[in-house]
């Protein structure tokens, strides 16, 4: 249903932007200007990679090797720039990760923000690598693998400030207010949240 939705959004606008996300993903209440404002600027700072996806702090599901593709120089590289361009870094986040959370530098496949047209690759993709050795479809195994292969198409939230994935967080990181929902790391509106 996902891919069958990018494809007809490709066919009228391939380059309009597009949002696919889990049904436990809420809207935070920042502006579209904020969040398209917030999208290019992760784009760039990422090399150009023009699909968003959001961050997890653990690895799952645990698929062997895939660990430090996450974890090198390349991909922490590009991790501090996207921090540092939000004026954080990674000490910031892993403050509020719990003790068991490994670093919020992997793939969470629940958001999916990009281009209509290469959505479309990013999900056939995700679908072609999917399939886990105990014979069962896994949308974020499929995402690791697309990720590390194409670093130069998928690029990743690791601020948080699009889309911030809760699990592993501590409480407190956002905050409730009239305006919708604060993320006071950022000290401003945050976009999406993944109560995943």
């Amino acid at each position: 249903a996902l891919l069958q939705g990018a494809k007809e959004r490709a066919a009228t606008s391939p380059d309009g932007l597009i949002i696919l996300m889990d049904t436990d993903v809420i809207n935070g209440g920042c502006s579209d200007a904020v969040l398209r404002d917030r999208y290019e600027r992760i784009v760039r700072v990422s090399g150009g990679a023009p699909v968003l996806v959001g961050a997890d702090p653990y690895q799952w599901p645990d698929i062997p090797g895939f660990l430090g593709r996450f974890q090198d120089t390349a991909m922490q590289a590009r991790r501090n720039a996207i921090l540092a361009e939000f004026g954080m870094n990674s000490r910031d986040l892993d403050a509020w990760q719990l003790p068991n959370a490994v670093s919020y530098s992997f793939v969470n496949s629940g958001f999916i923000m990009g281009p209509a047209w290469l959505v479309v690759k990013v999900i056939e993709c995700s679908l072609a690598f999917g399939w886990m050795q105990e014979n069962y479809f896994n949308d974020q195994g499929g995402m690791q693998q697309c990720a590390s292969r194409h670093p130069n198409i998928i690029t990743i939230d690791y601020t948080g400030t699009i889309v911030l994935d809760t699990n592993g967080l501590k409480p407190g990181f956002l905050r409730v207010t009239p305006a919708g929902i604060q993320n006071t790391l950022l000290g401003g509106p945050q976009c999406f949240v993944h109560l995943d």
